[in-house]
C-alpha cells in the first residue's frame, strides 16, 4: 500500500466512526479542536498534521487502538537480565605488601647490601 492509500482508508474509517457517534464534521472538528477544512482533509485522505489526527482520534475514542498501530519496543530478555543483575566482583583484591620507604639501589626491587671489609 502506498502512503496515499494508507491515508484514504484511514481517512475512511474516521469518516465511518465519525458518523457511528451521529457527530457531523463541523461538530466533530469544533470539539476536536481543528478546522473544518482540516477534518475534511483528513476523511479525504489528504496530509494533515499530527497533532490534528491525534487530535481527531481522541475526540473520537479511537487512541485505545494506538498501542496496537505503534507497539511500545520490547526488551531482549538478555538485556533484561543484564539491567536486573547488578555487577559482582569476581575475585577478591590481593594482600598488598607494606610499602617499604628506603631506597634501592639501581632500580632492583630488593635492598642490595655490599660486605664492608
Amino acid at each position: 500500500m502506498s502512503d496515499s492509500d494508507i491515508r484514504g482508508e484511514m481517512g475512511r474509517r474516521i469518516q465511518a466512526h465519525r458518523l457511528l457517534l451521529n457527530l457531523d464534521q463541523e461538530t466533530c472538528a469544533a470539539r476536536a479542536g481543528v478546522s473544518t477544512s482540516t477534518m475534511y482533509r483528513l476523511e479525504k485522505g489528504g496530509s494533515v498534521s499530527t497533532d490534528a489526527l491525534v487530535k481527531v482520534l481522541r475526540t473520537l475514542n479511537l487512541l485505545e487502538g494506538f498501542d496496537s498501530l505503534v507497539p511500545s519496543p520490547e526488551i531482549s530478555p538478555v538485556a533484561r537480565a543484564k539491567q536486573r543483575q547488578p555487577k559482582t566482583r569476581r575475585r577478591a583484591s590481593g594482600k598488598r605488601a607494606p610499602k617499604n620507604d628506603t631506597p634501592t639501589w639501581g632500580g632492583f626491587k630488593q635492598n642490595v647490601e655490599f660486605e664492608k671489609e
